[in-house]
């Protein structure tokens, strides 16, 4: 008789801890979802109550006088005034934004970096974020729709996967390393929201929801100014650290400042109040990640080591190359070892099982593709 071979409990916490946070891609993404979109509305609940929502913008009362606000009574829009109807339309044009800078990160980002070699994939993640403030000044001066492509290129640095590699840090992150995932986490939705609210920004000023007025533009210009300053991390963090803290306090005192002259009176719409504190909550979490991974991490040892000198390409690279899918990842690993078959069977089933270093966003749509 064969004697019953009992998991020890060391292999069971092994298991544990090597399978934690792997949850499906969709329950994963929708949870992030959730999150996001609490925030959002609870930015939007602040600005509209706090501040209330009145006055009439000029781009508004121009097609008012002018009498050129007809509507279809059949519409399913048809309740919405002249303002709400520019809104609806604002967020039609910032959602595109958005869906495509995340696609972009999901699809070509995967691409990027398990094709590109390190010196190449180095040098062009660079030049992305050296571009970033001359892109947003197009976008923002440009008035325009040609500006759009300016700012998803800009704000999502031309596809490299940087929001969706933190959040699939955070998902690969142990139980066992909470201060971690918290960082992660308040990394990748940060930067989610951040982005959000820039393509709103940009939004709004081409359908005409905002003009360029000094309490608009203000902040933005020290937002530009910030990523001046990106390359320097790459050479001395300390200068670049303190640099980023003082332009980060006087960005957040310009729009903190200008909260309550965000009205249609001076040519901005309400809803750029709750883009506003979008844009301040993202800040908000950069810097509880950053106070995370420098104190509680480094400086106190609490969990392993965090380099901060700065997300370079490797850096990219290691959060989304995954050595197995998702499906083995869900199914305990459980891949059959052997076959029984001819030879070009044989040889098929060794390629079906062979574990190749996909991306996880390319890993992610294969399994959702499966699903469907």
């Amino acid at each position: 008789m064969h004697a019953i071979e009992v998991p020890q409990a060391h292999e069971w916490a092994d298991h544990h801890e090597k399978h934690a946070h792997h949850v499906s891609i969709a329950n994963w993404a929708m949870m992030v979802f959730s999150i996001y979109v609490a925030i959002i509305s609870a930015c939007v609940a602040v600005a509209f109550q706090d501040w209330g929502d009145s006055g009439t913008l000029p781009s508004i009362a121009i097609l008012e006088e002018s009498g050129l606000t007809a509507k279809a009574e059949l519409s399913p829009t048809s309740w919405l005034s002249t303002l709400g109807f520019a809104r609806y339309i604002c967020c039609i044009v910032a959602i595109t934004c958005i869906a495509t800078g995340i696609g972009l990160e999901a699809t070509i980002g995967g691409y990027m970096v398990s094709h590109f070699s390190k010196e190449g994939g180095e040098m062009l993640w660079h030049v992305a974020q050296m571009l970033f403030s001359l892109l947003l000044m197009v976008a923002i001066m440009g008035k325009s729709a040609f500006a759009l492509p300016f700012v998803v290129l800009g704000l999502w640095k031309f596809g490299f996967p940087e929001t969706i590699g933190y959040l699939l840090k955070a998902r690969k992150t142990p139980w066992s390393q909470p201060v971690s995932f918290i960082s992660h986490m308040l990394n990748g939705l940060g930067l989610l929201l951040h982005h959000s609210a820039g393509a709103y920004f940009v939004a709004a000023i081409v359908t005409g929801l905002t003009e360029l007025v000094r309490v608009a533009l203000a902040g933005t210009v020290v937002l530009v100014i910030q990523h001046w300053f990106v390359p320097v991390k790459y050479y001395s963090h300390a200068m670049y650290s303190s640099i980023q803290l003082v332009l980060e306090i006087y960005f957040q005192f310009e729009l903190i400042a200008a909260l309550p002259h965000m009205e249609p009176k001076n040519g901005v719409d309400t809803t750029l109040r709750a883009c506003t504190l979008v844009m301040l909550t993202a800040h908000w979490m950069y810097v509880m990640a950053a106070f995370l991974d420098i104190f509680v991490i480094n400086l106190c040892g609490a969990e392993p080591h965090v380099d901060e000198t700065g997300e370079s390409f490797d850096e990219l690279r290691e959060d989304l190359m995954e050595s197995e899918s998702d499906e083995d990842l869900m199914a305990g690993d459980e891949k059959p070892s052997k076959f029984n078959g001819n030879d070009d069977t044989q040889a098929k089933f060794n390629a079906a099982n062979e574990s190749t270093p996909l991306s996880s966003g390319a890993a992610a749509m294969h399994s959702s593709i499966k699903v469907a």
